[in-house]
């Protein structure tokens, strides 16, 4: 089997923050999605509305992972 972890802490913050860029996109386009369709129906669409918060809050978990990971990485040297 292939092992796709990353071994360096350095790799694990880049992916953490590719991640991390990729939910602050989501829910960037769910917001855009909810604000036209809120405009052209009057109405909510809880669907994109569960997947923006559910976006922001991986990305809350991401931003203290990769916090914690610098932390390890500066004891480290």
């Amino acid at each position: 089997m292939f092992d796709i972890e990353p071994k360096s802490v350095e790799a694990q913050i880049r992916q953490q923050s590719l991640t991390k860029v990729f939910t602050v996109l989501v829910f960037g386009l769910s917001v855009l999605i909810i604000v036209s369709e809120y405009q052209k129906y009057s109405e909510w669409n809880y669907r994109f509305i569960l997947i923006a918060v559910v976006s922001m809050i991986w990305n809350y978990k991401l931003a203290r992972e990769i916090k914690t990971l610098k932390n390890q990485n500066t004891h480290m040297s």
